[in-house]
């Protein structure tokens, strides 16, 4: 991995790509011309995936069902959207992409 160049004066970095609901070590330390600085280490944990909020049916006709929800945090790729008569025949699936 190659560094990332930051002014002498920031403190603050974000770490990017990391995975939902997982624990992290994190560890700082400074490296000066003439000497290292000691180590700082901290536990943190990131978010778990955000579930669907606000999900809604509005304007039903006689053959469909409008589906709105809010946008979850955390940049999903695509949604699943699950469909079946309550009398209970088999589900649908459709996979919403994302763009």
């Amino acid at each position: 991995m190659s560094p990332t160049r930051i002014s002498g004066q920031q403190n603050s970095a974000v770490l990017q790509k990391l995975k939902p609901d997982t624990p992290y070590t994190i560890t700082l330390s400074s490296l000066c011309p003439d000497a290292d600085g000691g180590l700082m280490m901290g536990r943190c944990k990131t978010k778990p995936l955000s579930t669907v909020r606000n999900y809604r049916v509005h304007d039903p006709a006689t053959s469909t069902l409008n589906v709105r929800w809010d946008h979850v945090e955390g940049n999903p790729d695509h949604y699943k959207l699950f469909c079946a008569p309550t009398a209970g025949a088999n589900p649908w699936e459709h996979e919403l992409c994302c763009s």
